[in-house]
């Protein structure tokens, strides 16, 4: 069963569903990321969701259409963010005791863009969630780098023939990821 809202939004008594999923067809940057690679991204994917990303959600980290829901802890194969439903209400905000160990959104999105995951590398371990061969080898960069090029390779499509073939590509870069 979907919850559809009413036309009115005013007529919704919860705000907070508006405000959380209701506002990603409309989503528009924060100041601090306007005109970035992040921003373009994710207007893109959030816009296009019906079109584009089969049946994907946009990462609030990277932009990407990775997560299958928002809100029940899927994790980014791209960025390593787990999905709780932070976003940029409390993007500066660091739930200690989430998934995400302390890092907020904002911390996660800059570090996405100079190390492609929402980790420093000064904070990767050897075993662990977060290790350093699975996330910032050579061999794992490389993955990345192609996966992230077939995804920004979706916003250049229009028919639903060549956005499926992409999907189809991403789908075997997908399994290339450590």
């Amino acid at each position: 069963m979907s919850i559809t809202p009413p036309e009115d939004r005013n007529a919704y008594p919860f705000k907070s569903w508006w405000e959380t999923l209701g506002h990603l067809e409309h989503w528009t940057p924060p100041k601090e990321w306007e005109g970035s690679a992040f921003a373009t991204r994710r207007m893109f994917f959030e816009r296009h969701r019906k079109t584009h990303n089969e049946g994907h959600w946009a990462c609030p980290v990277c932009g990407y259409p990775t997560l299958g829901n928002r809100q029940s802890h899927d994790m980014c194969r791209v960025c390593q963010w787990e999905c709780e439903g932070q976003d940029d209400p409390d993007v500066d905000e660091a739930w200690g005791s989430g998934p995400n160990h302390g890092v907020s959104l904002s911390q996660a999105r800059r570090n996405f863009e100079a190390t492609r995951s929402m980790w420093p590398p000064e904070e990767a371990v050897r075993g662990g969630p977060h290790r350093f061969d699975a996330l910032f080898s050579e061999a794992a960069l490389a993955s990345k780098n192609e996966l992230c090029a077939l995804l920004d390779g979706l916003m250049a499509l229009e028919s639903p023939q060549d956005i499926a073939r992409q999907w189809q590509l991403i789908g075997t870069a997908w399994k290339r990821l450590p």
